[in-house]
């Protein structure tokens, strides 16, 4: 019996300096560890220190024991199994302050459909975000806003949608804004008739300013309006693939990217998206520059795709949110408690952001969102609705439901 074990812990986290109660248990009645006491270590990974406790047999098969630490980080738990071997069970992580609570889910705000230069409806991209196990998206078409209107309202209408932000991808002169969670059309606002009030507004102010590397103020007018416009109809605002190449020509005037950043006219960046790798890599790199210079930017990973196949699914958003609901995603958007994540075919997934929320992302992506994503893309069209809603709803509760 011991060879064919198969055992799994439950909960994966503890708050730090809080004592939890933890279970090895198994995925079926008859693949447990037979009834006895059990000699149980936990070692941190971060300090290496060793805690040796107690596990308890009980009756439905699972052998709990109890495990606090003040240190934060991955722990590697093992087992004395009888006959004294010692084998590896897994791992459980002791998270900080700043993420207890928080739930890890993944989400792509940066999607087109055929209302823009895509290839597929709304609807169409929405099943095919929860095929792909996302818990939540945005449709962000080219200055167009009513896709998304229409992404929510079809996915109300299924028994088991992810979580749909109304969203827009909005232009000004070389460079793109995602806008999540708007009211409305924020390109619309354009053809209103206090437009070019509002612009020239803009432009007085900035002609009084000294702007970054002598920007002038006429580039970087146009920009500030999109984000003030997007802010104005209540959306984030992400300044999207900041070291896109087009035409020869990086998209996006850096010294525009840079004073918008530090004039905190936007929400964040995009970091990783559908751009060359190396344009990635020079995000990464000026975020990192970011930090440097004291500015604690939030990123995202958004996939920019154009079809359900394209780019969806290979770059996205861990957003670690306090609740499994539309506000608790944006209270982790507006929070900063994001990284971006990306993943090229046959390659292992690649995370970036600030250091405790990747070293916590990396854990949850090995130890729980991989195997969410294998239940979401091997269940058939019959079973993608409660029963599989049910299934990963069941895994956030026993992975993290203490919380």
């Amino acid at each position: 019996m011991i060879e064919h074990l198969s055992l799994h812990i439950e909960p994966l986290v503890t708050p730090v300096g809080c004592e939890t109660e933890f279970a090895l248990a198994p995925d079926r009645p008859e693949r447990r560890l037979p009834e006895r006491s059990y000699e149980i270590t936990i070692l941190s990974k971060v300090s290496r220190e060793a805690a040796c406790v107690s596990g308890n047999w009980r009756e439905d098969g699972r052998v709990h024991f109890r495990y606090g630490s003040d240190i934060a980080g991955e722990c590697i738990v093992s087992v004395a199994y009888p006959g004294g071997q010692w084998r590896r069970m897994g791992s459980i992580y002791v998270v900080p302050t700043s993420l207890a609570g928080r739930l890890p889910l993944q989400g792509d705000m940066h999607i087109h459909t055929w209302y823009s230069d895509g290839r597929a409806s709304p609807l169409d991209m929405v099943l095919r975000g929860r095929e792909l196990g996302m818990d939540f998206l945005a449709i962000t078409d080219h200055d167009k806003w009513e896709a998304s209107a229409e992404a929510r309202d079809a996915a109300a209408g299924l028994e088991t949608p992810p979580i749909v932000l109304l969203g827009e991808e909005v232009s000004f002169n070389r460079g793109h804004i995602v806008a999540v969670n708007g009211r409305q059309s924020v390109a619309a606002k354009r053809v209103n008739p206090g437009y070019q009030a509002e612009r020239d507004e803009i432009l007085s102010e900035l002609a009084q300013r000294q702007l970054h590397d002598n920007l002038p103020a006429a580039l970087y007018g146009d920009a500030v309006w999109a984000a003030r416009a997007a802010r104005g109809v209540g959306a984030l605002t992400y300044l999207a693939h900041p070291f896109w190449v087009a035409d020869d020509q990086f998209h996006v005037d850096r010294r525009v990217a840079t004073q918008l950043l530090l004039d905190h006219e936007v929400d964040g960046i995009e970091l990783i998206g559908d751009v060359e790798f190396e344009d990635n890599l020079l995000s990464v790199s000026w975020y990192q520059q970011l930090l440097a210079q004291g500015m604690d930017v939030p990123v995202v990973g958004n996939s920019d795709t154009h079809g359900q196949l394209h780019t969806f699914g290979r770059h996205w958003t861990i957003a670690f949110a306090r609740e499994y609901s539309q506000e608790g995603v944006l209270e982790a958007l507006r929070s900063g408690n994001t990284v971006a994540c990306t993943r090229a075919e046959g390659e292992d997934v690649r995370i970036y952001g600030s250091l405790p929320l990747v070293e916590y992302a990396y854990f949850c992506q090995r130890a729980f969102l991989s195997q969410k994503a294998r239940l979401c893309l091997q269940a058939s069209p019959s079973v993608a609705g409660r029963e599989l809603s049910d299934t990963v709803a069941g895994l956030y509760q026993r992975s993290f439901g203490h919380l």
